[in-house]
């Protein structure tokens, strides 16, 4: 297996843009708010002096007041913005590093990634699997591997409301966000047109799902934003989950987890259910 240097300072400067970033859009969220308060309340002040016929002075100079007030509203969201791009720049870039430091750790080659979300692609799913089912741990067992299909809730409504395109980006982002939130020892894999096949290793059933609603969460906390469209949408998904036995294969499993990911359709989407567990033991 060909070997190559990894930088461990790279994640790590990322993780410190990305918190500064975070505080920073946190703080530009809070000064927004208080200068809108500040300028309705100006524009009140505007109208009654107006309405008492107050000096023409006075009237130009709460007027004066309530133009910077807006001006500076505006700035800060046009501030926000750039900030909100600069983040998705810098999540971009962890997921590049975290992808690029998989791919050399498997021998994989880059060209197995998928062009639209940067995760790998179905050439590489054999691969992947293939190699993870022959390692160890260091007592010389087979380690635990969980899959999961996760299918993109309604991406055909997103298609429909704002266009193809908003709906690659939405595919592009689960993609991203699902690199930054698995761990490093986890792989994503773009299945289908809007379903993904994720792979955990290390693990059992409850620990995977726990990842997977971490995931979920982290989607809700970082919706998609499309700037130029003025657009915010949040990005959920339905998913169906299976343990992967030593002795089974992968396809036999993979088809349990669109069973499960059917069920999790059917029980009304953005939710996971578990293969081969009676009701009372499904995640709702």
């Amino acid at each position: 297996m060909a070997t190559n240097p990894k930088n461990d300072d790279s994640p790590q400067l990322v993780d410190v843009l990305n918190d500064l970033l975070t505080t920073m859009e946190a703080q530009a969220t809070t000064i927004q708010a208080l200068l809108e308060q500040g300028h309705q309340s100006l524009r009140r002040a505007s109208a009654l002096a107006i309405k008492e016929e107050a000096s023409p002075n006075l009237i130009k100079f709460v007027s004066k007041i309530v133009l910077i007030s807006n001006e500076t509203i505006n700035s800060i969201s046009s501030t926000r913005q750039q900030l909100e791009s600069a983040h998705t720049g810098v999540r971009y870039l962890y997921e590049q590093l975290k992808t690029t430091s998989n791919v050399q750790a498997l021998d994989i080659e880059p060209l197995l990634a998928d062009a639209l979300t940067g995760t790998y692609n179905r050439r590489a799913m054999d691969r992947l699997l293939e190699k993870i089912m022959s390692s160890v741990d260091s007592n010389g067992e087979h380690k635990k591997v969980v899959l999961a299909i996760a299918d993109i809730d309604h991406l055909s409504k997103i298609n429909e409301e704002h266009g193809r395109e908003a709906g690659d980006m939405a595919l592009k982002h689960f993609g991203q966000i699902s690199n930054l939130t698995l761990r490093n020892t986890d792989h994503v894999v773009r299945y289908g047109e809007e379903e993904f096949l994720l792979i955990m290793t290390d693990t059992d059933l409850n620990g995977a799902r726990f990842a997977i609603e971490r995931l979920r969460d982290q989607l809700k906390r970082t919706p998609l934003v499309i700037v130029d469209k003025n657009v915010t949408i949040s990005v959920k998904f339905s998913a169906g989950m299976a343990a992967l036995p030593t002795d089974s294969m992968p396809d036999s499993v993979i088809k349990d987890c669109f069973a499960a990911l059917h069920a999790a359709k059917q029980s009304g989407r953005n939710c996971l259910k578990i293969a081969a567990l009676s009701s009372t033991q499904e995640d709702e």
